[in-house]
């Protein structure tokens, strides 16, 4: 299984973003189940749709959820991985990740998945996630 994170998902929706060359090259490979099934969270998807809603339009951020929620499978982050991820994000010491970004991890960590596609590359100072970038 492969997370999808937010940034990723930005940088292939927006073709103004530095990443997005980048994202056009990894997708296929996700398409076609080479990292197992694709996965974002509830968060993951909030953040994405709003980016693109603020950045690029309402209409836009209407297809790019339309797409995701027809793709991907969404996993909701539930009350105690919110619980474990506010922790984590009160006592990081070495890394700046956002609340998001905590949720995803203790997401991973609790539905199994090892891989994430992210440009934020926090996450590979955590044991056992593997950054596809």
């Amino acid at each position: 299984m492969i997370l999808l994170d937010s940034s990723f998902l930005i940088a292939y929706y927006n073709i103004k973003d530095n990443n997005h060359q980048k994202t056009k090259e990894i997708m296929p490979k996700i398409a076609s189940g080479y990292y197992g099934q694709v996965q974002i969270t509830d968060y993951i998807f909030d953040e994405t749709v709003t980016y693109i809603a603020a950045k690029q339009g309402f209409e836009r951020a209407i297809k790019v959820g339309t797409t995701l929620l027809n793709g991907v499978e969404i996993v909701e982050v539930g009350k105690e991985n919110f619980t474990i991820a506010w922790n984590l994000f009160k006592t990081q010491h070495d890394t700046h990740l956002s609340f998001t970004d905590c949720t995803n991890i203790t997401s991973m960590k609790s539905f199994g998945i090892t891989k994430i596609a992210s440009f934020d590359h926090d996450f590979k100072s955590f044991k056992g996630i593997s950054v596809v970038d």
